[in-house]
């Protein structure tokens, strides 16, 4: 009942009257952040914070989705492939890149020599942000749970990798950091890491989250929070 995928790439075989910004035959991928294209936010470019706001292909629907032959789209949401990547490369960009980023520029801000913790790092998200912190010169801490996704993210350029399944994060943390703690945790699991990731923070440092796929419920010591002076943020998909 339901046809899902945010992820995708293609070839424009048909065009709307009045769109000039997109034509037939051009190479796109899409852009899955979906808003009304009316209020002040969407005006702005800042449709992550319309009230009709939908990530297409997850809360748009029931026949509205990557996963299809053909696909109807505005045409805001299209953005011209680069030449240089495959359709596979430019399907798995959008969703991902964009939610990092956000996460980790707009947000955290992060910067050379900065220390930045991510949470399952050999995942979509987490391969962008082992990416994005080496760009800005950034360190990160990929937590991985096996050998195989450690080799992975090594390869990605990881300067330091804990693995869960075996290690203390919190002790490896501190331990790498020389018992400073990271400048920004990059979170998404929730309930379960929560309470490692205050714990894992400098004083001064700042967390972001875009998900928590283990639960919402996570328990915070607030004494943490001001004698720590922590900076906790949202945020959710990107422009």
């Amino acid at each position: 009942p339901h046809i899902s995928g945010s992820d995708a790439s293609g070839v424009v075989v048909e065009v709307a009257e009045g769109v000039n910004n997109i034509k037939v035959g051009d190479e796109v991928l899409v852009h899955p952040a979906i808003g009304c294209q009316h209020c002040v936010f969407c005006a702005k470019g800042q449709e992550v914070f319309c009230r009709e706001f939908k990530i297409w292909g997850f809360q748009t629907g029931p026949y509205d989705g990557g996963h299809s032959q053909y696909v109807s789209l505005p045409s805001n949401n299209l953005v011209l492939k680069p030449k240089s990547l495959s359709w596979e490369e430019a399907a798995s960009l959008p969703l991902v890149l964009e939610t990092v980023w956000r996460m980790l520029v707009t947000k955290a801000r992060i910067g050379p020599g900065e220390f930045v913790l991510i949470w399952g790092a050999s995942g979509g998200l987490g391969t962008m942000a082992v990416q994005i912190c080496k760009l800005f010169n950034a360190l990160p801490i990929a937590i991985v749970s096996s050998e195989q996704k450690a080799e992975f993210v090594r390869e990605l350029g990881a300067d330091y990798i804990v693995n869960r399944s075996n290690q203390d994060v919190v002790r490896e943390v501190r331990r790498i950091t020389e018992r400073r703690g990271v400048d920004v945790v990059f979170e998404h699991v929730g309930q379960e890491t929560w309470p490692t990731s205050i714990q894992c923070l400098r004083w001064g440092g700042s967390l972001v989250i875009c998900g928590a796929t283990t639960g919402f419920e996570a328990s915070t010591d607030l004494r943490f929070v001001w004698n720590k002076q922590l900076t906790l943020m949202g945020s959710h998909m990107g422009s």
